[in-house]
This record gives structure tokens, sequence and C-alpha cells, in this order.
């Protein structure tokens, strides 16, 4: 019952288990040549488990992104909460917008994928990578 974060680029798949994020809040990696970095939080309300929203747990949310802009890679850490890369030292929101500092108002682009539980996923894709292992 593991969710996970999809990233598929071409033929190749790698799957983020959601309970990596309690470790690692930002993660820089590389899907089939793509450099992406995943983003994620703590403390989002699960629409999963109750019948209202108020009702559930607090999961983790995530998202994917190129780490690519202005034809340089760049590498994204958590500083003090904050998600900053460390060329210039931009903060920059779950959203993949930066918000302060030298590069305020630009915004990654997604990488392709999106949120499953392992098994459904696994049981069409089974030879997706799993990071971490």
């Amino acid at each position: 019952m593991e969710r996970v974060l999809d990233v598929s680029v071409g033929k190749t798949h790698k799957l983020y288990p959601f309970s990596v994020f309690k470790s690692e809040a930002v993660i820089n990696d590389e899907v089939n040549g793509m450099p992406v970095t995943v983003f994620s939080r703590q403390g989002t309300l699960s629409a999963l488990d109750g019948s209202a929203i108020t009702d559930s747990r607090k999961v983790a949310s995530a998202t994917a992104y190129d780490r690519r802009l202005d034809g340089k890679t760049m590498r994204f850490a958590l500083r003090d909460g904050n998600i900053v890369d460390s060329q210039t030292g931009t903060r920059w929101n779950l959203f993949g917008t930066a918000t302060d500092g030298p590069l305020t108002g630009r915004q990654l682009a997604p990488a392709p994928g999106s949120v499953h539980f392992a098994f459904a996923w696994l049981a069409f894709n089974p030879d997706s990578q799993i990071y971490g292992q």
C-alpha cells in the first residue's frame, strides 16, 4: 500500500517511495538521462482516509521537475526548511517556482510522472527502477 511518485522518461520508469521523503525532502537524481529533482513536504491531509478530508491522516506530497534551467543543471537542497538551489541560493516552492532570490519568478518544467500505489503501478510496469534500491 506504499504510495510512490513515478517519473517516466521514454520507456524508463523510476519510482520514489513516499517513505523516503521522511528523511529526504529534496532529491536530485537522473532518469534516463534527464536530471530531475523531487520536492516533497510532509503534512498534507489525505483525500483517501476518511469521509471528510479534515478527518484524514497527514501524508507527504511530492512532485518532480526537470533540473535544467537556461541550459544549466541545477542542484537543490533543503536549508532551514526552505528548498534552495546551490547555484544562486534562490528559494523555491513545492510548485517549482522561484520565490525569493536572483531567479525569483522562474519556473521549473514538470517532469513527466504521477502518484500511484506501488502494487498497482508495478503490476503493469514490473521493470520500474525504485529509488534507494
